[in-house]
């Protein structure tokens, strides 16, 4: 870690947790981030605003999820957040939360 940036940041476990555990537990979460990154895409490709919807849903980025599985094996709540960062690279974002 450079010194010039100071102290090197204690980054947190990630809260992913859906019961399935290694390479299942990885593909969950790119499934998650695609929905979520195709939501922001549709949000902003449907409003006035002037950006382009493809560069904003890059900046998307998943903090967490949590899956309350149901005995039938079907999910019965997912919660999940993620963060979006500001597509011109200022370092603003903005914290989304889903609940399912």
């Amino acid at each position: 870690w450079p010194e010039g940036f100071g102290p090197q940041p204690v980054v947190p476990e990630l809260g992913f947790e859906s019961y399935r555990g290694g390479p299942g537990e990885r593909r969950f979460a790119r499934g998650v981030l695609e929905n979520i990154r195709a939501s922001v895409n549709a949000a902003v490709a449907s409003s006035s605003l002037k950006l382009d919807p493809d560069v904003v849903s890059r900046g998307v980025f998943l903090n967490s999820y949590h899956v309350n599985d149901a005995d039938e094996g079907e999910p019965c709540t997912v919660t999940t957040s993620a963060r979006i960062y500001a597509p011109n690279g200022s370092g603003r974002f903005v914290d989304l939360e889903y609940e399912n």
